[in-house]
């Protein structure tokens, strides 16, 4: 860029001189949910992971293994200027869904199912066959499925419903 600047009295004084824009653009990684981990992708040169902003806070690294929900902040430095950053930043949540085991039933009569706190009953495995209901009556032996499923995690657990009805054997009337 030419300069010129002129003053009283009439001196003239020219200069050139060239602007560096030094602008850097931090990489934009998306919100991510996962069930038990989330492994960090590797980013663009001069990009670093810390778990502050302004590049505070714990480093963190591409292959990195995130396992609780957090903020992560994305920085980028300018190799030619380290005053010029930018930063970006994306929350990974871990959620995890672990049902816990239902022990098997043995009654003599049909087993009303209860309500569940998380899930769904099915007949058969992976939330697949008939979905049953709390409330429903299970009148003969059968396996019980219970299905669950939030947002990527899933899980599942079964038991077995013994329904052993007893029967009086019928007996004539006798005189004595």
């Amino acid at each position: 860029f030419p300069v010129t600047i002129q003053s009283t009295p009439p001196c003239v004084a020219e200069a050139s001189f060239v602007v560096n824009v030094n602008g850097v653009t931090a990489d934009v990684l998306s919100d991510v949910s996962a069930c038990d981990s989330y492994v960090l992708p590797a980013l663009s040169a001069n990009h670093q992971y810390f778990t502050q902003s302004g590049g505070l806070g714990t480093e963190l690294f591409a292959g990195d293994v995130v396992s609780l929900t957090q903020q992560i902040f994305v920085l980028v430095t300018s190799p030619n200027d380290a005053n010029c950053t930018d930063e970006s930043s994306l929350t990974v949540t871990i959620g995890v869904l672990t049902l816990d085991p239902i022990a098997d039933v043995f009654s003599c009569d049909p087993y009303v199912l209860p309500a569940l706190a998380v899930g769904n009953y099915f007949t058969e495995p992976l939330g697949q066959g008939t979905q049953l209901n709390a409330g429903d009556l299970i009148a003969g032996t059968q396996t019980v499925y219970v299905f669950a499923q939030v947002g990527p995690c899933v899980d599942q657990t079964s038991f077995v419903v013994n329904i052993d009805g007893v029967q009086a054997d019928t007996l004539p009337d006798v005189s004595v």
